[in-house]
């Protein structure tokens, strides 16, 4: 049997592109990965001339049956969620061999269904998602002044010993703790057992 490399040096240069064209990424299209970590699904974005890595699959919903948006929330959740976890239980690194994607339990109702369950799900977690963008923001500017600041202290453009001086030597709200020196015996062994 000969191997792909050796199709492919079968193949007409045409023959090639056309191989290629067939199987160029479009929107509408769900990438999902087989690896590293195994089971992650998102729309193809719309950017040109995508290749995928390693371990990475792509679906093609067929049109009028199978709404994108609705199969990637569908591999999210619990049914394929479950699926994935026992296909991938032992190992590693997870990892799904090709009868094993093609074994995933997919949920089926009628488009018009998939089409409203995907717009809900989307309405519900778009304030979550304004969330998160804002959190993951200013998180990175957070970031980039504790560097700056940083970089402020070791090349001595900032003086932080007056600071340093005033900062609590323990929480204000934790009670001080008991001077050792004075204590005797009997408060040491307060708390245990006679």
């Amino acid at each position: 049997m000969p191997t792909p490399r050796q199709v492919l040096h079968l193949l007409s240069r045409n023959e090639l592109l056309a191989l290629a064209d067939a199987h160029r990424l479009m929107i509408g299209d769900v990438f999902f990965t087989r690896e590293a970590p195994a089971g992650e699904a998102c729309l193809v974005p719309d950017v040109p001339n995508l290749c995928m890595g390693q371990r990475m699959m792509y679906f093609r919903p067929r049109p009028g049956v199978l709404d994108a948006r609705f199969l990637v929330h569908s591999i999210y959740g619990p049914v394929v969620r479950r699926h994935i976890e026992h296909a991938c239980n032992g190992s590693t690194v997870g990892h799904l061999r090709l009868g094993q994607v093609a074994a995933i339990p997919l949920l089926r109702c009628p488009l018009v269904e998939q089409l409203s369950i995907a717009e809900h799900i989307e309405r519900e977690a778009a304030p979550l998602e304004l969330a998160i963008t804002q959190a993951e923001r200013e998180i990175t500017l957070i970031r980039e002044y504790c560097t700056r600041l940083i970089a402020d202290v070791v090349t001595g453009q900032l003086d932080v010993r007056a600071a340093a001086a005033r900062l609590p030597t323990s929480d204000p709200d934790e009670p001080a703790p008991a001077d050792l020196d004075d204590a005797t015996d009997d408060d040491l062994d307060e708390d245990e057992p006679e």
